[in-house]
């Protein structure tokens, strides 16, 4: 199953950009899996999909159970709890009756090996 969720202090782990938090290295995201992160009450999974870091909450529509230890296949994420689908670039649920809204996905980048997590800044 997946690693230990990582708890990241906001305070500590910001960077100089308001609304951006540090949340890991990008080496510790393992290949073809995500990398779950706690940002304060929020769960997420940051996961490399196509030589890009995505970052989508961290708790599968279905049951609530966590999705960063799914398989990443062409671009999306199977829940490893029941199988449901998404599409890590726009947290779609993919069901055989199209496109649901499915996961919240979050803006993230890649500095200086770091991971960054931009939230919205009040």
């Amino acid at each position: 199953m997946s690693v230990d969720e990582q708890p990241v202090d906001a305070a500590a782990a910001g960077s100089p950009d308001p609304g951006w938090v540090t949340v890991c290295r990008r080496a510790e995201i393992p290949s073809g899996r995500g990398w779950p992160v706690r940002v304060g009450e929020l769960r997420i999974a940051v996961f490399e999909v196509d030589g890009r870091v995505v970052a989508v909450e961290n708790v599968c529509s279905h049951v609530g159970n966590p999705i960063d230890d799914g398989q990443v296949r062409r671009g999306c994420v199977v829940c490893p709890w029941h199988g449901w689908r998404y599409d890590l670039r726009t947290g779609e649920h993919l069901t055989l009756f199209g496109r649901r809204p499915g996961l919240r996905t979050f803006p993230a980048r890649v500095t200086d090996g770091d991971v960054q997590v931009g939230f919205a800044v009040d």
